[in-house]
């Protein structure tokens, strides 16, 4: 048989179980202000998790100035796009300009009304961004509003492009394809692009949109220096032309990448058989000392080179002095003990930018113009 407590004892158990819970909520309240918004916000949010969203709406007003609350908004807004609140999205958008839930928030809209065609709301709504999808389809909105103005242009900038691009540009390409602006030469810029960028399957793809028989012909040259460039570069024969000479630049470069010696022989040969230019020949060099910077994982070497062809001789030394390579990153095989810590045939890739004129001592990937006064024509810039 159970005993009752006493009256006096019950409630004095009574008091104690309030000041374990209801004093310290109270004192927490007091030393934040924020902690009776927080919990109930936290309930809204649980609310809306298990699709409760009207009493989660009911149980939210009063919040308005909680610093969460667009959080809420937005998730609320999300839900129901595809019941096109449009007025309610651009109140959002307008009170939260440049925050991430506007900008996330903007992009699914846009997703929205471009899987409805609603051509007219989207460009509405549409702001410059790099999301290729989301650019692809203002420019299909445009065409389907009748805003044509600069849209084939626009659309032939974007095409023009060496990635692949989204199937949301499709409908924008086919435009362009049956317009005077596509021909051979942009498919052919396309092409080259692509092939700068390693994307062998797009260029194959291009290609076969290509009626000149010549172009087709460099393609093909092309994926070979990719593929098998010792070869490419051993074929006699070859016109010397600006494109060809680009190609063959190009399996100078991928054949450097795992035979610099073969390579310095090909670049011997090939300046017999072709008229290289100034920047041709500064492409040349460059690629020569970075593969070698390269394979000796030398950041030091890096630096040295950018002065080399971006500076004086006398730079170009100090950069090579100043600059100790980390031997931590060196093969043992490639250390030596100089000061400047600089492996010996490195020195001598470098020095051959003593052959190179004056005006070609420029990266000629980042400068094709420098203002750089310093610059002067030396008969050596060998470290020897």
């Amino acid at each position: 048989m159970s005993r009752r407590l006493p009256a006096a004892a019950h409630c004095t158990l009574l008091l104690l179980c309030f000041a374990a819970t209801v004093l310290p909520a109270a004192a927490a309240t007091q030393t934040d202000p924020h902690a009776a918004q927080r919990e109930r916000f936290a309930r809204v949010l649980a609310t809306q998790a298990v699709g409760r969203h009207a009493q989660a709406a009911k149980l939210v007003r009063g919040l308005e100035d909680y610093p969460l609350y667009p959080y809420y908004l937005y998730d609320d807004l999300r839900r129901r796009l595809h019941e096109f609140p449009t007025t309610e999205v651009a109140r959002f958008l307008s009170a939260y300009p440049g925050s991430l839930l506007a900008t996330r928030l903007r992009d699914t809209w846009l997703t929205q009304l471009a899987r409805s065609k609603r051509w007219p709301s989207y460009l509405d709504f549409y702001q410059v961004g790099d999301d290729p999808t989301l650019r692809c389809h203002q420019l299909v909105a445009r065409f389907e509003s009748g805003q044509l103005e600069g849209a084939l242009t626009e659309t032939r900038a974007t095409w023009l492009n060496g990635e692949s691009l989204p199937e949301a540009c499709d409908p924008a390409f086919a435009r362009l394809y049956a317009s005077e602006l596509m021909t051979d030469d942009l498919v052919w810029q396309r092409i080259a692009l692509a092939m700068k960028a390693g994307n062998r399957g797009l260029a194959a793809y291009l290609a076969r949109r290509l009626d000149d028989a010549r172009l087709k012909r460099l393609h093909a040259l092309w994926d070979e220096a990719h593929r098998q460039p010792h070869a490419a570069l051993a074929r006699g024969g070859l016109d010397d032309d600006a494109a060809t000479r680009t190609i063959l630049l190009h399996a100078l470069a991928r054949l450097a990448r795992g035979d610099l010696a073969a390579a310095e022989r090909a670049w011997e040969r090939l300046q017999e058989r072709h008229a290289w230019s100034t920047a041709e020949r500064g492409e040349a060099f460059y690629e020569d000392a970075k593969d070698e910077a390269s394979e000796l994982y030398a950041s030091a070497a890096t630096q040295a080179l950018r002065a080399c062809l971006g500076s004086s001789t006398g730079a170009f030394q100090n950069a090579m002095t100043a600059s100790p390579m980390n031997l931590s990153m060196v093969p043992r095989s490639a250390r030596i003990t100089s000061d400047s810590g600089v492996n010996s045939r490195f020195r001598k890739r470098i020095s051959s930018c003593a052959l190179m004129p004056s005006e070609m001592r420029v990266n000629p990937r980042t400068s094709a113009n420098s203002n750089d006064t310093s610059r002067v024509s030396p008969p050596s810039c060998s470290l020897s």
